[in-house]
C-alpha cells in the first residue's frame, strides 16, 4: 500500500476527530476514528504494516491533544497486536464484528490511557467521570469502527490495493 495514502488517510481520520463536535453525556470523548482506522488494518493487512500504522496513528493523535507523544501509539500498538491475532478466526468485513471490536478495543485504550496519564500525573480524574468516558468510548467506538472500516475498504478497493467486493 502506498505510504502516501496511508498517511492522507491517518490526517483526514485525525483532523475528524479533532473537529467532530464531543457530547457532554458520552464525557466529552472524541469519535476514535484514529483506534478504527488502527483496527481496520489490524484486521485486513499483516502484523508489521498495522503496527505501522498503530505507531503513526497514535503519534497523530498525541500531537493533536494534550498527551505525552507515545502513550497512545503503545495503546494502539497493543489493540493491533491483539485484533491481529484474532483476524483469522472472524469475518472481518461484517459491520457486527466491528462495532463489538470498535466498542471494546476503544474502552480498552480508553481505560489504559488513562491509567498511563493518571501514573505519570498528567491527568486527575474523579472515577466517575472517568467511567462516564469509558462508557461514551464504547458508544463511540461502536459507531465508528464499522464506518471507517468501510471508507477504508472503499478506498483500498478504489486504488486497487484490496479486491473489489464480490471478487
Amino acid at each position: 500500500m502506498s505510504a502516501l495514502v496511508l498517511l492522507l488517510e491517518l490526517a483526514v481520520a485525525g483532523a475528524l476527530q479533532a473537529v467532530v463536535p464531543t457530547a457532554p453525556w458520552l464525557g466529552g470523548m472524541r469519535a476514535p476514528l484514529l483506534l478504527a482506522l488502527v483496527l481496520h488494518y489490524a484486521l485486513t493487512r499483516g502484523r508489521a504494516f498495522a503496527l505501522t500504522v498503530a505507531l503513526v496513528a497514535g503519534l497523530v493523535q498525541d500531537a493533536l491533544g494534550l498527551a505525552p507523544l507515545g502513550g497512545s501509539s503503545f495503546v494502539f500498538g497493543a489493540v493491533a497486536l491483539i485484533a491481529g491475532r484474532y483476524r483469522a478466526d472472524v469475518f472481518h468485513s461484517a459491520a457486527l464484528l466491528r462495532a463489538v471490536l470498535g466498542a471494546a478495543a476503544s474502552a480498552a485504550a480508553t481505560l489504559a490511557l488513562w491509567t498511563l496519564l493518571t501514573a505519570a500525573g498528567h491527568v486527575r480524574l474523579p472515577a466517575g467521570q472517568g467511567a462516564l468516558r469509558v462508557f461514551g468510548a464504547v458508544v463511540l467506538g461502536a459507531a465508528a469502527a464499522p464506518i471507517v472500516g468501510r471508507v477504508a475498504e472503499k478506498v483500498d478497493q478504489a486504488l486497487g490495493f484490496a479486491p473489489a467486493a464480490g471478487k
